[in-house]
């Protein structure tokens, strides 16, 4: 049988042969420095809010979930109507949260795929609309708002004794169902220093990208701050574009 240690080392023949050493391909290979390092600053935010859904098939929240019973009367009475809550049903509302997440640079007017999850006693949420929705940021500030019909990935038939579920009908998507309403995009322009994150830290890596990055650049203006995180100021790079001057250190 085989004693090989690896297959990258070594090439077994026939059973009962020696294994004879293989060369190893010992040409580099080229990694970019955006494969295995990000802008420090530049990545998603999570967003979240709580909607309710309409128009389900005698599928949403039953009478004790007192929740959805308020917000839905909370929603009429911004509308001019007033539903006495101890008679109000729901079996075609289901509150919900809606989640998403906020790209780096976004500006208003950018569309946003949304994921919506049932938190009642919803049975499914297929057929449902989801009516404008808030999304909230870490810091309690509205970012996005989210609208539309729901895409669901599964579905529940049957009855009691006789019935049958295929994933979760109870979470649902709405592909470009966000609405992005405030600017979050950073300013570059302002940036006296930028820096970059590796995924994973190494003392070494580090060094190596800011050596490359100084090639690249042909001036000092990089240098490796610790294991995790390079450090490039602008202004020694001679570059007065930081947009230029990113795409060609990602590019490194």
């Amino acid at each position: 049988s085989c004693k090989c240690s690896t297959l990258r080392d070594y090439q077994c023949l026939a059973d009962g042969e020696r294994p004879r050493l293989r060369a190893v391909d010992t040409e580099p290979r080229k990694v970019a420095v955006r494969d295995i390092a990000t802008i420090e600053g530049v990545r998603e935010n999570p967003l979240v809010g709580y909607g309710i859904v309409v128009g389900l098939n005698g599928t949403g929240d039953r009478r004790q979930t007192m929740f959805t019973i308020q917000t839905l009367a909370n929603a009429l009475q911004r509308m001019g109507v007033q539903i006495p809550t101890a008679t109000a049903r729901v079996n075609n509302v289901a509150a919900v949260f809606v989640t998403a997440s906020l790209p780096a640079f976004a500006r208003p007017g950018t569309h946003l795929d949304v994921t919506v999850s049932s938190i009642g006693d919803a049975k499914s949420l297929e057929g449902g609309l989801l009516l404008l929705t808030p999304l909230y940021g870490a810091d309690g500030t509205i970012y996005a708002a989210a609208q539309g019909p729901l895409t669901i990935g599964g579905y529940s038939a049957g009855g009691t004794g006789n019935s049958k579920q295929v994933n979760h009908p109870t979470v649902g998507r709405i592909p470009a169902g966000g609405l992005v309403e405030r600017d979050t995009a950073i300013d570059l322009q302002k940036l006296e220093r930028i820096a970059l994150m590796l995924s994973e830290a190494n003392f070494r890596t580090a060094s190596d990208i800011a050596s490359a990055v100084n090639q690249e650049l042909g001036k000092q203006a990089a240098r490796a701050i610790d294991a995790r995180r390079i450090e490039i100021i602008p202004e020694l790079a001679g570059e007065s574009n930081l947009a230029n001057l990113l795409a060609r250190v990602e590019g490194t």
